[in-house]
């Protein structure tokens, strides 16, 4: 995923312009508060977090230099990346020409990286194209969910560890953390307060191998299965 401090200063910048002289009364409180960039950043994590995937960070310039290729990502997920390098628009359409995937969140490549506003956005005919291992993400938590389920699956990736509702129905939000420590492996959910309010729901627990499994909380041997049933208030 990338992180882009170019495209944070820009958005602060857009969102700030009408202000003014003004922005310089703005104090730590207001500077902490959300914006585009890192709204579509949460938003992407915590959908990548139900599906059982932790990205690593990259930033403009380490894509610039080809880190997609060196270090044999499958995907590259662009967060409002409203600022873009051209050199690091290339890597990213060269990375897809050898089979990548691509998703994007928001406005991408408004900006070149010296923060110059273009003519054409960067990447933009790329992500109008028809290809099927890229798409723009929509807003809303089930359809960007679904469009990232058919790219992970386009770029050959496959979670650790899946959740899956046994009841039937829309999975409540669930957060998923994995450790590992050599052959020890700790998987972690963590569901959303609603989803505990509204009573415990049924899950099960999928995982790539056959595991010799434990409930950490209470003790307990569960035997060595792909597949491991728990609910998401226990």
């Amino acid at each position: 995923m990338l992180y882009s401090p170019a495209s944070f200063r820009i958005q602060w910048m857009l969102d700030h312009r009408a202000m003014g002289a003004d922005w310089t009364a703005l104090g730590a409180a207001a500077e902490d508060g959300d914006d585009a960039v890192r709204a579509a950043r949460r938003r992407v994590l915590e959908d990548l977090s139900q599906l059982g995937f932790a990205p690593r960070f990259v930033s403009d310039s380490q894509i610039a230099r080809g880190i997609l290729h060196r270090a044999g990502y499958r995907m590259i997920v662009l967060p409002q990346a409203i600022a873009l390098s051209r050199r690091a628009a290339i890597a990213i359409k060269a990375f897809v020409r050898r089979g990548g995937v691509l998703a994007a969140v928001g406005t991408t490549g408004r900006f070149d990286g010296h923060g110059r506003r273009l003519k054409v956005p960067l990447l933009s005919r790329l992500l109008k194209s028809n290809n099927a291992r890229i798409a723009t993400l929509p807003r809303s938590a089930p359809g960007a969910i679904r469009d990232l389920m058919r790219l992970l699956k386009a770029g050959g990736l496959h979670a650790a560890v899946r959740v899956e509702n046994t009841a039937g129905g829309t999975l409540p939000r669930v957060r998923q953390y994995v450790f590992r420590n050599g052959p020890l492996t700790i998987a972690a959910l963590l569901a959303a307060p609603v989803a505990i309010r509204n009573s415990a729901v049924p899950v099960e627990l999928i995982v790539r191998h056959r595991w010799y499994a434990y409930d950490a909380g209470t003790v307990r041997f569960l035997g060595r299965s792909r597949r491991l049933a728990t609910k998401t208030g226990s």
